[in-house]
């Protein structure tokens, strides 16, 4: 009988306001990376899946759906992220509407994870949380978005790093971020540079590095390689880089081989993106 794999997923629910086309269709859904990264395998009967998130009442009504009651430790509030989201032509722009709270350290349970994963959407996760996990997690999978995202006076959303981003990092294991991230995270605009500069200081972790339907970038024991994308049409890719993070954590805690593991979470996102998530509402 296989053994049941107990994982722990910490971040805010957001709610997204998606635009499409400055000033055409108009949906609403719930988001975040916790929200993408758990739905995925919450029916898996070897995955006992919990979520730490601060929640509205109608959010923990949709976790409902995937989750047993048990699995769901939130602070009931309505100060939860708010994001807009606008694509255009070329580009998406992001906006924070509201930051949301932070999550409360004492939420974490008192028990032990074989994988935890950490998916910030905007500065959420204190780094005494983060120690607090990685001293009950076996391995710790950290995605890098929400640790280097700013606003400026308008509320877009724009990406650098600090030194608090780099802390967190150093207590991860496994680490997933997109090309602009590990722009932002290395100072460094040529993405040959970002990479080599990773490898150089941050080489004893585990980086995936995704992009959309661009090469994926795997940095391990030091060494940079590639893989192709998952070669599918997409309908929605929405969540596909927190889905990804999840797919390859599980299968590496089963396999510790990192080729494997991205040939897995190739195959989760390849089935994930070719199927639209329904939205809350649609205008």
């Amino acid at each position: 009988m296989k053994k049941r794999v107990d994982v722990l997923i910490v971040g805010n629910t957001t709610y997204d306001e998606i635009r499409y086309d400055e000033g055409g269709r108009v949906l609403y859904r719930i988001g975040g990376g916790v929200f993408h990264g758990s739905i995925i395998f919450s029916k898996k009967s070897d995955i006992n899946m919990t979520i730490v998130s601060n929640l509205t009442p109608h959010q923990h009504l949709f976790y409902k759906q995937y989750l047993d009651d048990r699995n769901i430790i939130a602070k009931y509030t309505n100060n939860v992220p708010f994001f807009k989201l606008v694509y255009g032509e070329k580009a998406r722009k992001v906006y924070l509407e509201l930051k949301g709270q932070a999550i409360d350290d004492t939420l974490v349970p008192n028990m032990h994870f074989d994988i935890a994963l950490i998916i910030p959407v905007y500065h959420e996760v204190s780094y005494n949380l983060l120690r607090r996990v990685k001293s009950i997690s076996k391995i710790v999978a950290l995605d890098l978005q929400g640790l280097v995202r700013k606003t400026d006076e308008y509320g877009r959303v724009y990406l650098v790093s600090d030194a608090s981003s780099f802390s967190f990092v150093k207590k991860a294991d496994i680490i997933h971020a997109t090309y602009e991230e590990i722009r932002a995270f290395t100072g460094k605009e040529n993405l040959n540079e970002a990479l080599q500069t990773i490898s150089d200081n941050y080489g004893d972790k585990i980086w995936i590095i995704t992009e959309s339907d661009n090469i994926i970038w795997i940095i391990a024991n030091s060494k940079i390689y590639h893989e192709k994308p998952p070669s599918v049409k997409p309908v929605d890719e929405t969540g596909a880089g927190d889905a990804f993070l999840t797919a390859f954590a599980l299968r590496f805690y089963e396999t510790f081989d990192v080729f494997k593991s991205v040939d897995y979470a190739k195959r989760v996102v390849a089935h994930k993106i070719t199927r639209p998530m329904e939205p809350l509402i649609e205008i």
